[in-house]
Protein backbone atom coordinates (compact mmCIF):
# COMPACT_ATOMS: atom_id res chain seq x y z
CA UNK A 1 0.00 0.00 0.00
CA UNK A 2 1.41 3.37 -0.97
CA UNK A 3 1.12 6.55 1.28
CA UNK A 4 -0.36 9.70 -0.36
CA UNK A 5 1.22 12.73 0.03
CA UNK A 6 -0.70 15.77 0.17
CA UNK A 7 1.08 19.04 -1.81
CA UNK A 8 3.40 21.43 -0.36
CA UNK A 9 1.34 24.55 0.29
CA UNK A 10 2.86 27.45 -2.07
CA UNK A 11 4.60 30.19 -0.14
CA UNK A 12 3.02 33.36 -1.02
CA UNK A 13 6.51 35.18 -0.26
CA UNK A 14 7.89 33.57 -3.28
CA UNK A 15 5.63 35.46 -6.22
CA UNK A 16 7.21 38.76 -6.37
CA UNK A 17 10.98 37.35 -7.46
CA UNK A 18 11.61 36.50 -10.67
CA UNK A 19 14.56 34.19 -11.93
CA UNK A 20 17.15 36.96 -12.65
CA UNK A 21 16.55 38.74 -9.02
CA UNK A 22 17.04 35.30 -7.17
CA UNK A 23 20.17 34.52 -9.22
CA UNK A 24 21.38 37.94 -8.28
CA UNK A 25 20.53 37.02 -4.72
CA UNK A 26 22.20 33.66 -4.97
CA UNK A 27 25.07 34.97 -5.83
CA UNK A 28 25.74 38.26 -3.72
CA UNK A 29 28.20 38.04 -0.70
CA UNK A 30 25.27 40.14 1.54
CA UNK A 31 23.99 38.76 3.93
CA UNK A 32 20.03 37.50 3.54
CA UNK A 33 17.35 39.05 5.53
CA UNK A 34 15.35 35.69 6.54
CA UNK A 35 12.37 36.97 4.46
CA UNK A 36 15.07 36.71 1.54
CA UNK A 37 16.73 33.37 2.39
CA UNK A 38 12.99 31.56 2.92
CA UNK A 39 11.95 33.29 -0.90
CA UNK A 40 15.70 31.99 -2.24
CA UNK A 41 15.56 28.74 -1.17
CA UNK A 42 11.51 28.05 -2.02
CA UNK A 43 11.80 29.05 -5.56
CA UNK A 44 15.32 26.57 -6.13
CA UNK A 45 14.74 24.31 -3.46
CA UNK A 46 16.62 21.05 -4.44
CA UNK A 47 18.71 22.95 -7.30
CA UNK A 48 20.11 25.24 -4.94
CA UNK A 49 20.87 22.29 -2.10
CA UNK A 50 21.61 19.55 -4.31
CA UNK A 51 23.42 16.40 -2.71
CA UNK A 52 26.74 15.20 -3.81
CA UNK A 53 28.04 18.79 -4.99
CA UNK A 54 31.40 19.97 -4.41
CA UNK A 55 31.32 22.93 -1.91
CA UNK A 56 35.10 23.09 -1.01
CA UNK A 57 36.17 23.90 2.98
CA UNK A 58 33.62 26.31 3.65
CA UNK A 59 35.04 27.52 7.46
CA UNK A 60 33.39 30.66 8.24
CA UNK A 61 30.16 29.81 5.97
CA UNK A 62 29.09 27.48 8.35
CA UNK A 63 27.63 29.11 11.17
CA UNK A 64 25.13 26.94 12.42
CA UNK A 65 25.78 25.38 15.77
CA UNK A 66 26.09 21.65 14.44
CA UNK A 67 27.68 19.54 11.77
CA UNK A 68 24.49 18.55 11.40
CA UNK A 69 21.60 19.90 10.01
CA UNK A 70 17.85 19.23 10.99
CA UNK A 71 15.39 17.30 9.16
CA UNK A 72 11.87 17.29 9.82
CA UNK A 73 8.51 15.10 8.97
CA UNK A 74 4.84 16.12 9.50
CA UNK A 75 1.80 13.27 9.55
CA UNK A 76 -1.61 13.77 9.34
CA UNK A 77 -4.00 11.74 11.64
CA UNK A 78 -7.98 11.39 11.96
CA UNK A 79 -10.45 13.90 12.18
CA UNK A 80 -7.42 16.90 10.36
CA UNK A 81 -4.63 16.18 13.42
CA UNK A 82 -1.49 16.21 12.80
CA UNK A 83 1.72 16.28 14.48
CA UNK A 84 5.64 17.37 13.77
CA UNK A 85 8.94 15.48 13.93
CA UNK A 86 12.45 16.30 13.79
CA UNK A 87 15.51 14.19 13.73
CA UNK A 88 18.89 16.15 14.30
CA UNK A 89 22.83 15.27 15.77
CA UNK A 90 23.49 18.12 17.70
CA UNK A 91 27.14 17.55 17.91
CA UNK A 92 28.54 16.07 20.91
CA UNK A 93 31.31 18.00 22.10
CA UNK A 94 33.39 14.76 22.85
CA UNK A 95 33.96 14.95 19.32
CA UNK A 96 34.60 18.26 18.03
CA UNK A 97 38.16 17.00 17.81
CA UNK A 98 36.61 16.28 14.16
CA UNK A 99 36.09 19.43 13.83
CA UNK A 100 39.32 20.39 14.83
CA UNK A 101 41.51 18.65 12.78
CA UNK A 102 39.57 20.16 9.76
CA UNK A 103 38.09 16.83 8.57
CA UNK A 104 35.06 18.21 7.02
CA UNK A 105 36.74 22.16 6.15
CA UNK A 106 34.98 23.58 9.40
CA UNK A 107 37.79 24.36 11.00
CA UNK A 108 36.64 28.18 10.99
CA UNK A 109 33.20 27.46 11.72
CA UNK A 110 30.86 28.93 14.26
CA UNK A 111 30.85 25.45 15.46
CA UNK A 112 34.37 26.15 16.70
CA UNK A 113 33.91 29.96 17.51
CA UNK A 114 30.78 28.93 19.84
CA UNK A 115 32.30 25.66 21.52
CA UNK A 116 35.59 27.99 23.00
CA UNK A 117 33.68 30.14 25.05
CA UNK A 118 31.50 28.89 28.39
CA UNK A 119 27.90 28.89 29.03
CA UNK A 120 27.01 31.98 31.30
CA UNK A 121 23.45 29.91 31.50
CA UNK A 122 24.82 26.02 31.88
CA UNK A 123 27.33 24.79 34.55
CA UNK A 124 29.18 22.07 32.36
CA UNK A 125 28.14 23.15 29.21
CA UNK A 126 29.86 25.28 26.42
CA UNK A 127 28.34 28.60 25.16
CA UNK A 128 27.19 25.81 21.79
CA UNK A 129 25.44 23.50 23.45
CA UNK A 130 23.48 26.63 25.46
CA UNK A 131 22.68 27.86 21.55
CA UNK A 132 21.75 23.90 20.78
CA UNK A 133 19.11 24.27 23.64
CA UNK A 134 17.63 27.17 22.65
CA UNK A 135 17.05 26.34 18.90
CA UNK A 136 15.47 22.64 19.96
CA UNK A 137 13.56 25.22 22.05
CA UNK A 138 12.55 27.41 19.72
CA UNK A 139 11.23 24.04 17.28
CA UNK A 140 8.61 23.16 20.21
CA UNK A 141 7.49 26.73 20.91
CA UNK A 142 6.85 27.35 17.28
CA UNK A 143 4.05 29.03 16.81
CA UNK A 144 3.44 27.82 13.27
CA UNK A 145 5.07 24.70 12.77
CA UNK A 146 5.57 23.49 16.43
CA UNK A 147 7.57 20.33 17.24
CA UNK A 148 5.70 17.60 19.01
CA UNK A 149 8.37 14.59 18.56
CA UNK A 150 12.18 15.55 18.57
CA UNK A 151 14.84 12.60 18.16
CA UNK A 152 18.45 13.96 18.82
CA UNK A 153 21.97 11.94 18.36
CA UNK A 154 25.21 12.57 19.92
CA UNK A 155 23.75 13.56 23.31
CA UNK A 156 26.29 14.09 25.94
CA UNK A 157 25.02 13.60 29.45
CA UNK A 158 26.13 17.18 30.96
CA UNK A 159 23.97 18.17 27.82
CA UNK A 160 20.91 15.42 28.52
CA UNK A 161 20.84 16.83 31.79
CA UNK A 162 20.73 20.56 31.13
CA UNK A 163 18.27 20.11 28.29
CA UNK A 164 16.13 18.40 30.72
CA UNK A 165 16.40 21.09 33.07
CA UNK A 166 15.71 23.71 31.15
CA UNK A 167 12.64 22.23 28.69
CA UNK A 168 10.93 21.51 32.19
CA UNK A 169 11.35 25.40 33.09
CA UNK A 170 10.51 26.01 29.93
CA UNK A 171 8.47 23.62 27.80
CA UNK A 172 6.84 21.52 30.76
CA UNK A 173 4.41 19.50 28.43
CA UNK A 174 7.41 18.15 27.06
CA UNK A 175 8.78 14.52 28.31
CA UNK A 176 12.07 13.77 27.80
CA UNK A 177 13.45 9.55 27.36
CA UNK A 178 17.08 8.89 27.61
CA UNK A 179 18.40 5.05 27.04
CA UNK A 180 20.54 3.81 30.39
CA UNK A 181 23.41 5.99 30.40
CA UNK A 182 25.64 3.92 32.59
CA UNK A 183 29.16 3.60 30.11
CA UNK A 184 27.23 5.34 27.30
CA UNK A 185 27.93 9.54 28.02
CA UNK A 186 29.03 9.98 25.25
CA UNK A 187 26.24 8.83 22.69
CA UNK A 188 22.82 9.34 24.47
CA UNK A 189 19.88 9.43 21.94
CA UNK A 190 17.33 11.93 23.20
CA UNK A 191 13.73 11.78 22.31
CA UNK A 192 11.55 14.32 23.44
CA UNK A 193 7.64 14.26 22.72
CA UNK A 194 4.77 16.53 23.63
CA UNK A 195 2.46 14.78 26.41
CA UNK A 196 -0.47 16.81 25.12
CA UNK A 197 0.01 14.91 21.85
CA UNK A 198 0.67 11.35 23.05
CA UNK A 199 0.82 9.19 26.01
CA UNK A 200 3.89 7.19 27.43
CA UNK A 201 3.70 3.51 26.76
CA UNK A 202 7.04 2.01 27.10
CA UNK A 203 10.83 2.48 25.82
CA UNK A 204 13.18 -0.04 24.67
CA UNK A 205 16.88 -0.87 24.46
CA UNK A 206 18.89 -3.04 22.08
CA UNK A 207 22.49 -3.77 21.90
CA UNK A 208 23.04 -4.88 18.01
CA UNK A 209 26.46 -5.99 16.95
CA UNK A 210 26.22 -3.62 13.71
CA UNK A 211 25.81 -0.78 16.19
CA UNK A 212 29.68 -0.69 17.48
CA UNK A 213 31.32 2.48 16.19
CA UNK A 214 35.36 2.83 15.46
CA UNK A 215 36.08 2.75 19.21
CA UNK A 216 34.87 -0.64 19.60
CA UNK A 217 32.29 0.08 21.63
CA UNK A 218 28.32 -0.78 20.80
CA UNK A 219 26.37 1.76 20.88
CA UNK A 220 22.32 1.13 22.28
CA UNK A 221 19.73 0.99 19.74
CA UNK A 222 16.77 3.00 21.26
CA UNK A 223 13.46 3.05 20.86
CA UNK A 224 10.01 4.99 22.26
CA UNK A 225 6.78 3.27 21.98
CA UNK A 226 4.00 6.55 21.91
CA UNK A 227 0.16 6.27 21.78
CA UNK A 228 -1.59 9.21 20.31
CA UNK A 229 -4.72 10.66 22.29
CA UNK A 230 -6.33 11.62 19.39
CA UNK A 231 -6.48 8.57 17.06
CA UNK A 232 -4.91 6.14 19.39
CA UNK A 233 -2.45 4.91 17.16
CA UNK A 234 0.73 3.55 18.42
CA UNK A 235 3.30 5.19 17.02
CA UNK A 236 7.47 3.85 17.62
CA UNK A 237 10.32 5.56 17.18
CA UNK A 238 13.81 4.32 16.27
CA UNK A 239 16.26 6.52 16.99
CA UNK A 240 19.46 6.24 15.43
CA UNK A 241 22.99 6.98 15.35
CA UNK A 242 24.81 4.39 12.71
CA UNK A 243 28.41 4.12 12.78
CA UNK A 244 29.39 5.08 9.77
CA UNK A 245 32.09 1.74 8.54
CA UNK A 246 31.89 1.51 4.64
CA UNK A 247 33.50 -2.26 5.23
CA UNK A 248 29.36 -3.80 6.47
CA UNK A 249 26.19 -3.34 5.44
CA UNK A 250 24.66 -1.20 8.32
CA UNK A 251 21.49 -0.33 6.65
CA UNK A 252 20.69 -3.85 6.00
CA UNK A 253 21.69 -4.76 9.53
CA UNK A 254 19.66 -1.98 10.98
CA UNK A 255 16.44 -2.90 8.77
CA UNK A 256 17.17 -6.44 9.89
CA UNK A 257 16.75 -5.55 13.82
CA UNK A 258 13.46 -3.24 12.32
CA UNK A 259 11.75 -5.84 10.86
CA UNK A 260 12.54 -8.32 13.63
CA UNK A 261 10.39 -6.43 16.34
CA UNK A 262 7.71 -5.14 13.71
CA UNK A 263 4.40 -5.03 15.32
CA UNK A 264 1.48 -4.69 12.65
CA UNK A 265 -0.70 -2.63 15.50
CA UNK A 266 2.51 0.21 15.51
CA UNK A 267 3.13 2.63 12.96
CA UNK A 268 7.11 2.67 12.67
CA UNK A 269 9.96 5.66 11.96
CA UNK A 270 13.45 4.78 11.53
CA UNK A 271 14.91 8.14 11.92
CA UNK A 272 18.73 9.65 12.58
CA UNK A 273 21.99 10.01 11.76
CA UNK A 274 21.97 7.27 9.72
CA UNK A 275 26.00 7.80 8.17
CA UNK A 276 24.58 6.38 4.94
CA UNK A 277 22.66 7.41 1.83
CA UNK A 278 19.17 7.11 1.27
CA UNK A 279 19.86 4.82 -1.53
CA UNK A 280 21.55 2.36 0.43
CA UNK A 281 18.77 1.98 2.83
CA UNK A 282 15.92 1.88 -0.39
CA UNK A 283 18.18 -1.03 -1.13
CA UNK A 284 18.15 -2.36 2.40
CA UNK A 285 14.30 -2.09 2.88
CA UNK A 286 13.83 -3.60 -0.55
CA UNK A 287 16.52 -6.58 0.49
CA UNK A 288 15.38 -6.86 3.67
CA UNK A 289 11.33 -6.86 3.81
CA UNK A 290 11.33 -7.52 -0.55
CA UNK A 291 8.91 -5.14 -2.36
CA UNK A 292 5.98 -5.37 0.91
CA UNK A 293 8.27 -2.99 3.16
CA UNK A 294 5.89 0.01 3.26
CA UNK A 295 8.74 2.13 4.32
CA UNK A 296 9.37 5.41 2.64
CA UNK A 297 11.57 8.06 3.33
CA UNK A 298 9.99 11.07 4.51
CA UNK A 299 12.45 13.68 5.28
CA UNK A 300 12.92 17.08 4.45
CA UNK A 301 14.77 17.30 1.14
CA UNK A 302 18.22 19.34 1.64
CA UNK A 303 21.71 18.21 2.05
CA UNK A 304 22.24 17.91 5.83
CA UNK A 305 26.18 17.57 5.88
CA UNK A 306 29.70 16.89 4.20
CA UNK A 307 31.65 14.26 3.37
CA UNK A 308 35.42 14.70 5.10
CA UNK A 309 38.20 14.82 3.44
CA UNK A 310 39.42 11.22 3.77
CA UNK A 311 36.22 10.24 1.36
CA UNK A 312 38.53 10.53 -1.44
CA UNK A 313 36.68 11.60 -4.67
CA UNK A 314 33.76 12.28 -2.78
CA UNK A 315 35.63 14.60 0.00
CA UNK A 316 33.98 17.81 0.82
CA UNK A 317 30.67 17.10 -1.09
CA UNK A 318 27.18 17.43 0.80
CA UNK A 319 25.40 14.46 1.35
CA UNK A 320 22.16 13.48 2.91
CA UNK A 321 22.63 11.56 6.27
CA UNK A 322 20.06 12.45 7.89
CA UNK A 323 16.86 10.48 7.15
CA UNK A 324 13.77 9.88 8.35
CA UNK A 325 11.62 6.76 7.55
CA UNK A 326 7.54 5.77 8.09
CA UNK A 327 5.72 2.90 7.82
CA UNK A 328 2.25 3.29 7.94
CA UNK A 329 -1.18 2.11 6.53
CA UNK A 330 -2.42 4.25 3.92
CA UNK A 331 -4.79 6.06 5.43
CA UNK A 332 -2.24 7.60 7.59
CA UNK A 333 -0.56 10.55 5.30
CA UNK A 334 3.06 12.34 5.66
CA UNK A 335 4.94 14.84 3.89
CA UNK A 336 8.56 16.14 4.49
CA UNK A 337 8.42 19.40 6.46
CA UNK A 338 9.91 22.45 4.36
CA UNK A 339 13.30 23.59 5.50
CA UNK A 340 11.38 27.05 6.95
CA UNK A 341 9.31 24.80 8.96
CA UNK A 342 12.20 22.56 10.55
CA UNK A 343 13.33 25.76 12.49
CA UNK A 344 13.19 29.58 11.85
CA UNK A 345 16.75 30.49 13.02
CA UNK A 346 19.05 32.98 10.81
CA UNK A 347 22.50 30.81 11.05
CA UNK A 348 20.01 27.60 9.54
CA UNK A 349 19.40 29.53 6.63
CA UNK A 350 22.97 31.33 6.46
CA UNK A 351 24.45 27.08 6.06
CA UNK A 352 21.55 26.21 3.98
CA UNK A 353 22.94 28.72 1.50
CA UNK A 354 26.50 28.32 1.70
CA UNK A 355 25.85 24.26 1.00
CA UNK A 356 23.79 26.03 -2.19
CA UNK A 357 26.53 24.56 -5.19
CA UNK A 358 27.97 27.62 -6.90
CA UNK A 359 28.86 28.05 -10.62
Amino acid sequence: MDIVYPQNEINPACDHRNKSEMIQLVNSNQKLPRAEALVMLEVFGKDLIDQNTFVGELGSNWTFSSDHLPVGTKVFGKDDSFFNVVSWNVLNKAYISWVEKDSQGLKDSAIMDMHKVKSKQFTNLTFREEVVISQVIEMIQNKDTPKDVICLQECGLDFAVSLKQELKKTCPDIAVLVHPTKGYETDQNITLYNTQVFDYVSTKTTFQDFMQSNSGKTRPLFSALLKHKGDGRLYRFYNVHLPGDPTRDAPSELVEAVKRYDNEDEIVFVLGDMNFSKEAFDKAFLNVYERGHHFRLISSNYSTNISPKSFGRDQLKTKCIDLIYLKSPKNVLARALDFYEVMEDETFFETLRALQPKD
